[in-house]
């Protein structure tokens, strides 16, 4: 588990090329939206990397297990590269802890189990973000 606040805290991180380039949308994002530079005061975003973390949830900071009530959001992301055929998907879900503060998970949707996938699937408001990563 790799918990990402900044651009510093991403490339420390040892998180792939593809996770990098995902978040850092999302970081330009929030930081433009915020007028920040880094999230750490409104949340984080967390890089999962096998099904057991999914259940530890204390550690990833919420109060209760992941369920489909408590996603705010989910958007799928599709990710290919212009050299390759390759197609990498990720699942990433916004869930709000407080007014001020939410956190959102990033993971390959390989490492969902059927049950897990199912609770994403049942967000309220699901988006499919399209990706091509730089070479």
């Amino acid at each position: 588990m790799k918990k990402i606040t900044d651009f510093a805290t991403l490339e420390n991180s040892g998180a792939t090329q593809q996770e990098k380039s995902i978040v850092k949308q999302y970081l330009k994002e929030l930081f433009e939206l915020y007028r920040i530079n880094t999230i750490k005061d409104i949340g984080s975003i967390y890089i999962l990397e096998n099904e057991a973390e999914i259940t530890n949830y204390k550690a990833f900071e919420m109060y209760e297990p992941i369920s489909a009530d408590n996603i705010e959001f989910v958007d799928k992301i599709f990710l290919s590269s212009i050299n390759t055929q390759e197609l990498f998907v990720y699942v990433l879900g916004c869930f709000v802890i407080s007014v001020d503060y939410a956190i959102y998970l990033l993971l390959p949707i390989n490492i969902l189990s059927p049950e897990q996938q199912a609770i994403f699937e049942q967000a309220r408001f699901i988006n499919n973000k399209y990706l091509t990563l730089e070479e």
